[in-house]
């Protein structure tokens, strides 16, 4: 999987990809919402959001 400049940081001439802590951070700010808008009507779109994000942190826990 090719990655793009929004998925790496250069740090020490070294190429650090950043997407798994992006996803993680992704996954915080759905339960913020979740805790806080229980009832908004985006509420579906966030849990099928939430989904994908946690089966593509699969791929990185089986790496890490």
């Amino acid at each position: 999987q090719a990655m793009n400049s929004y998925e790496t940081g250069m740090v020490s001439n070294a190429v650090v990809p950043l997407r798994k802590n992006r996803l993680t951070q992704a996954k915080e700010y759905y339960t913020i919402f979740k805790n806080s808008f229980a009832d908004s009507r985006h509420m579906a779109d966030a849990d099928k959001m939430a989904v994908a994000i946690d089966e593509e942190l699969k791929n990185y826990s089986d790496k890490s």
